[in-house]
């Protein structure tokens, strides 16, 4: 089970993968009123080259997972990162919205492959402390990739022109998959024979109670992050009326929260049980979100940007672990498993940036709070509902 960890690309790979979502929208922001403008679109036109694009890889992520398990994780990378490159190309080529609409969904259901198998390959490959470290690395690097891929997108877009950002995901494509055409199979022994097999092991994982609770955790304990995300324009642009600039750099700062948390995951992870970290955590997102909606009567940004700093700081120490935790308790159908986990962060990431939409009922800044305090609470109840099996976990 571990013959890949000699091969010293295995995490680059992973990270690279598990990065294609981001990479496959960020990238792209800062070209879509150019395109808007060029084609004579409508906004909602244009936003459908994001919303189809989340559509269609949600519900492939439920379709590549039950493949890894049936045929290996190999075949089904090569050939779900083949489609993303030839959508990539297809998107660059592009003459009109139709288009670009529909090599979008094409880009997004190879792009689904890179990300849940990603995960299902760190559970083949890696046990117990090994697999934290390792998901807490690819925590960080995945939060450098929001950060650089529109300032890099802004960049092509000044200074070449929109198609390239397009072929350069399909670059980025074709280097990871020269890893995956070098990477051995992780899989010892294919679980799944036919369709019937394939519904029975999703039954058999939202039975594990083990596992439903920590899904359930780390679904809840990032709301009010894809909350804020849904929110910041309204706040940072609109409420307190920063430039541009000032906003990009107001968002970074949560991408470095979540990295900073992840990095002291690693090095705590050395003195703590994975349970008390997930607490620590828990009660960051808590009590943040707390004096975040507190501080709302006031509306002073200083107060909103640390309050946010700490629930993303909060969620890189916990979300490595949570995630390896619920692979833990899991036997077999590592894949299905894994598209289990990123299906539940791309449902929450739905509704909680759906929420904040509703402005009428509360302000955009009481909706991020009490989004946080309701996914952390939940979360917390979570946990306490795993007391009766730690114990087997806590080291």
């Amino acid at each position: 089970m571990s013959k890949n960890t000699s091969q010293p690309y295995l995490i680059p790979l992973l990270a690279l993968l598990a990065a294609f979502p981001p990479i496959a929208t960020d990238m792209y922001l800062p070209a879509m009123e150019l395109l808007q403008n060029t084609w004579q679109a409508s906004l909602t036109g244009i936003n459908l080259t994001l919303v189809l694009f989340f559509t269609f890889f949600s519900l492939f992520l439920l379709i590549y997972g039950p493949l890894s398990d049936r045929f290996g994780r190999r075949p089904v990378l090569i050939n779900g990162i083949s489609i993303y490159i030839i959508g990539s190309f297809l998107c660059a080529f592009s003459t009109s919205l139709n288009q670009l609409i529909v090599f979008r969904c094409l880009q997004a259901i190879g792009a689904a492959s890179a990300s849940v198998v990603a995960l299902a390959i760190s559970k083949d490959v890696y046990q117990g402390k090994k697999r934290e470290h390792v998901l807490a690395y690819i925590t960080m690097i995945m939060a450098i990739a929001p950060i650089v891929s529109p300032m890099i997108g802004a960049i092509m877009v000044d200074y070449l022109a929109w198609p390239w950002l397009f072929i350069s995901q399909a670059l980025l494509g074709g280097i990871a998959l020269y890893g995956c055409i070098k990477l051995k199979e992780t899989v010892n022994q294919l679980v799944l024979t036919s369709t019937r097999d394939v519904l029975i092991s999703y039954v058999k994982l939202l039975r594990n109670s083990w596992f439903r609770q920590h899904n359930w955790m780390q679904m809840c304990s990032i709301l009010p992050m894809f909350a804020f995300i849904g929110a910041s324009p309204a706040i940072y642009m609109d409420q307190f009326e920063v430039s541009a600039q000032m906003y990009s750099l107001l968002f970074a700062l949560n991408a470095f929260g979540l990295m900073a948390g992840a990095f002291v995951f690693s090095k705590l992870r050395n003195y703590l049980a994975p349970r008390y970290l997930m607490l620590i955590g828990k009660i960051g997102i808590l009590l943040a979100s707390l004096a975040m909606f507190l501080f709302a009567g006031d509306a002073v940004l200083q107060d909103f940007v640390i309050c946010m700093l700490v629930i993303t700081f909060s969620i890189g120490v916990m979300r490595p672990v949570t995630n390896s935790q619920a692979l833990e308790g899991v036997k077999q159908f590592a894949g299905t498993a894994s598209a289990i986990l990123s299906f539940s962060t791309f449902v929450g990431a739905a509704c909680s940036m759906y929420l904040v939409s509703l402005g009428s009922v509360l302000t955009p800044w009481q909706w991020v709070a009490v989004i946080g305090m309701i996914g952390g609470a939940f979360s917390l109840w979570c946990w306490v509902m795993t007391a009766s099996a730690a114990k087997q976990y806590v080291s």
